[in-house]
């Protein structure tokens, strides 16, 4: 799962 640093469950958040 990659996160970025404030960034809404939506782009990145839900990778897994």
């Amino acid at each position: 799962m990659m996160t970025t640093t404030a960034a809404p469950e939506s782009t990145t958040t839900k990778e897994a």
